[in-house]
């Protein structure tokens, strides 16, 4: 399992358009990946989890890759 941390620079915070976007992306990536904050978890292919980390600007998010492509 691959894991980053990522500041979020938005200044709206993980609102819908940013969460679909990550969604868009996590769909077609053969590896499971998760998003961590504030003791929430979300599966990145779903755009309601994403949002309802509450996830504001200049918070950091704990991005887990698991799977085919963990390291790309």
């Amino acid at each position: 399992m691959k894991t980053i941390s990522y500041q979020i620079t938005n200044p709206l915070g993980m609102h819908a358009r940013p969460a679909a976007f990550v969604a868009q992306a996590c769909v077609n990536l053969p590896s499971q990946i998760t998003f961590s904050f504030g003791g929430k978890t979300a599966d990145g292919a779903n755009v309601l989890q994403l949002i309802g980390l509450g996830a504001r600007n200049g918070s950091v998010l704990e991005i887990s890759a698991e799977g085919g492509n963990e390291e790309e």
